[in-house]
């Protein structure tokens, strides 16, 4: 799925020379499994912070609306949802590099993203 809640199609070439076993193609499409958790997962902790910045937020205007000990507590678990949403970033950038270098070793053209660059586009002037 896409950002937009779209589904994505990837297409992988297959060349049984460059991949005898389909292990390659497997761990192509595992990565990009991953991927599409590592995103969703970036979702879910974004929509935590937001959620939890509110009471901060309220906390800074308001400064008595919140004892100290709760305006603390809140901002550890701000500070750990903050720190959980960079791992997953990590995890995210390495899944799409993983997923880039597995492609170039399937034999997918630079920067193509898995798609097939011989087929033409709806858009394309050619397309006729």
């Amino acid at each position: 799925m896409t950002d937009s809640g779209a589904p994505e199609i990837v297409e992988l070439p297959v060349d049984r020379a460059r991949d005898p076993g389909g292990g390659r193609l497997a761990s192509a499409i595992n990565a990009h499994f991953g991927l599409e958790a590592a995103a969703r997962r970036r979702r879910a902790w974004t929509a935590a912070l937001a959620l939890l910045g509110v009471p901060s937020a309220l906390a800074l205007v308001f400064p008595g609306i919140l004892a100290p000990a709760l305006r603390r507590a809140g901002a550890v678990v701000w500070s750990l949802a903050a720190t959980a949403l960079l791992a997953n970033l990590v995890t995210e950038v390495r899944s799409a590099r993983a997923i880039s270098r597995l492609q170039r070793e399937l034999g997918a053209p630079r920067g193509s993203r898995g798609a097939n660059p011989r087929r033409q586009s709806v858009d394309s002037p050619s397309a006729g």
